[in-house]
Order: structure tokens, then sequence, then C-alpha cells
């Protein structure tokens, strides 16, 4: 029998025993959940050491799941049906959620995919008001500047509670027309032909930047922002390539990702709140919505 899960992380892992059940192949089960293949290799061999279990049998034809993959993966189909059902019982509470909320984001995805989130909330609590602040900085929850943060984080604070949406990865864009005839086979080698556009030192914590700081000459890069949306804008234009979300693919026209660096180099993104409000009934609901409308977006 399959173990009873105490962790976040168990559940985070149950993402990548899905799509790669789904997909049968690592390559394809890490682009169907923008990821790569060495994460879904690692994080679901992991979870089978963790729990005594193997769930695959790697076959010619790609990974086939053995019974115990069998029962795990029938035990799970049913979990968006549950969650459907739970959102509908939450609804019940419609008359207790009133009130402002008051949520603070980074740009690219107040850009992306909240609007339309917003729009799905409103509809389901319309006596909640939402206060959006957009900015690349935190805000401090401690100090009741927000209420809900929706950011890539990676050391999460003691005293917020939050639940992980997943990993952004990062790649390197280009147009779509390829006008600059990149060699993407040899394109690492030849990294310092291209023109660059990066992030300016407001964001030089992040590790596509850093990755940036370390291959990438800096008579190459020929413009700095200190936003990801606008870069994507840039690259969307010719004006250099760009180390983009990979999910920047499906929300910006004409770019796509001509390089994916072998190691990670992106983020965490978080749904996160003060422990002291997490418990609060619109808090609660709030953050679960958001959680699942980003996931099923993003990943």
């Amino acid at each position: 029998m399959v173990s009873k899960m105490n962790t976040k992380d168990d559940w985070e892992d149950l993402k990548f025993f899905i799509a790669l059940a789904k997909e049968r192949k690592l390559k394809k089960a890490a682009e169907s959940i923008n990821s790569n293949h060495t994460t879904v290799y690692r994080r679901i061999s992991q979870f089978e050491e963790n729990y005594n279990l193997r769930l695959f049998d790697r076959t010619p034809a790609g990974y086939s799941l053995t019974a115990q993959g069998e029962e795990l993966f029938e035990k799970l189909t049913s979990l968006d049906t549950k969650m459907d059902t739970i959102f509908s019982s939450l609804q019940g509470l419609e008359n207790k959620l009133k009130g402002n909320i008051c949520i603070t984001t980074t740009p690219s995805l107040a850009l992306s995919f909240l609007p339309k989130a917003i729009k799905k909330f409103r509809n389901q609590w319309p006596e909640i008001t939402i206060d959006l602040k957009v900015s690349n900085h935190f805000f401090n929850l401690s100090k009741r500047e927000a209420d809900i943060a929706i950011r890539p984080a990676t050391d999460i604070p003691l005293h917020l509670k939050g639940r992980r949406v997943g990993e952004i990865n990062f790649a390197i864009f280009g147009t779509s027309n390829n006008k600059l005839k990149i060699n993407k086979k040899n394109f690492l080698k030849n990294i310092n032909q291209y023109s660059f556009i990066a992030l300016d030192e407001s964001l030089s914590h992040l590790s596509s930047q850093q990755w940036v700081d370390k291959h990438i000459n800096d008579e190459n890069i020929v413009c700095r922002v200190d936003n990801l949306t606008i870069m994507s804008k840039l690259c969307s234009e010719g004006v250099g390539l760009a180390i983009l979300p990979q999910y920047f693919s499906k929300i910006v026209r004409n770019i796509e990702p001509i390089y994916q660096p072998k190691e990670f180099i992106g983020n965490e993104l978080w749904v996160l709140t003060h422990k002291n409000l997490s418990k609060t009934p619109k808090i609660k609901v709030s953050t679960e919505f958001f959680y699942h409308e980003l996931q099923n977006a993003l990943f």
C-alpha cells in the first residue's frame, strides 16, 4: 500500500508522477508541466525512495506504470473532482466573505494570469474587493502592507504560511521568425555572438540574471530593464535575446525559447500569507483559490 503522505513536498512530487504517467516520456512530461526532464526524474525517484515504491518500469516505448503505479494513478485521477466539490462547499460561506483583501504580486504575473483569475474570483465572491499592489519588491506581510503575496520566493520566513505552486524555470528567448539564424545546437559555445537584454541591479539576485552575469560579456548587453514583461516586449521587437520564464511562450507573441540551460535557473512560485491571518475565512478561501488557478494556468 502507498504510505500516507505527510509533507507538502510529497504533494508536489505527485504532479511530476501524474505528468510522467500520462506522457510516458521524461521530456514530454517535463514540457507538460513547464519543468525539465532531470527535475522530473529526480522528484519521482526521491518519492519512490521515500515510500519504498516502484511506480514505473522503463521500456523501449517509454515509462510504463507498475501495479503500484496504476493503483496510485487511479486514486489521483479523482482529485480534480474532489477539489471542485470542496470549492463548491466553500461557496456556502459567501455571506461571511466580505471586505477587502490586499494582494501583492510581480508585474509579469499581474499582466498575464491574474486578471482572469481575479475576474473569476469576483464572480464567486462579489462582496470581496481586491487591492492589487504590483512591484518587484517584497511587501511586509507582518506589518500588514499586504494580506497575500503571490510571487517567486526561495527562503520562506517562519512567520509566513503558504503553498508552493511549483517551479518556474527560465529559458533564453528570441523572436519567432529567427532572423538572426541562431544555431541552437552550438548556441552556448557561440553565445557572445548575440545581443542580449538583461535585468538591472534591482533584480540581480535572480538565478536567471546570475546565469547571464556568468556567461555573457558586458559588451553584449544592449539594454537593461527592471521588468520581465518589458524585457519580453523588447525581445519580441528584435532588440536582443532575453532570459525569461518558460510560460512567457504562452502569453507573449513573436517570441520562442531557443536554448534551455542544463542547470535550473528559475525559482519557486508561492502563495503566501501571515500565519495569524491564514485561518481567517476570506484569506483561507482566497489563498486556496489563487493557488489552484495558478496551478491550472502555469503547470
